[in-house]
């Protein structure tokens, strides 16, 4: 594996979206070579911040989502209804067929 090679399946290591062989390609190359072992251990250290702070994200007020709901016309007697409704009968027949076929 390259620098490029490696550049492209960093990310994918973290997420664990690579497979085992090009997680042991991966690893070995960072082994040998100084300048992608800190790039994976940097985007590790990111993830893990990310991580970390998602964890401390509050939760939205109670009746936050009526309230937008509300604000969008996606109420009961909205003029909006009638096209919700359309479009969510339309979604339920496009997933039946699609599990149908699956």
């Amino acid at each position: 594996m390259d620098c490029h090679e490696a550049k492209n399946y960093i990310s994918l290591y973290i997420d664990e979206e690579i497979s085992d062989n090009k997680a042991e390609e991966l690893l070995q190359h960072t082994k040998e070579c100084a300048t992608c072992r800190q790039l994976l251990l940097d985007m590790e250290f990111i993830s893990r911040l990310l991580g970390a702070a998602g964890q401390s994200i509050m939760t939205a007020p109670e009746g936050l989502k009526d309230s937008i709901m509300e604000e969008l016309g996606h109420k009961k007697g909205s003029r909006l209804e009638p096209v919700m409704k359309l479009m969510k009968d339309s979604w339920k027949r496009l997933s039946s067929r699609i599990n149908r076929h699956n």
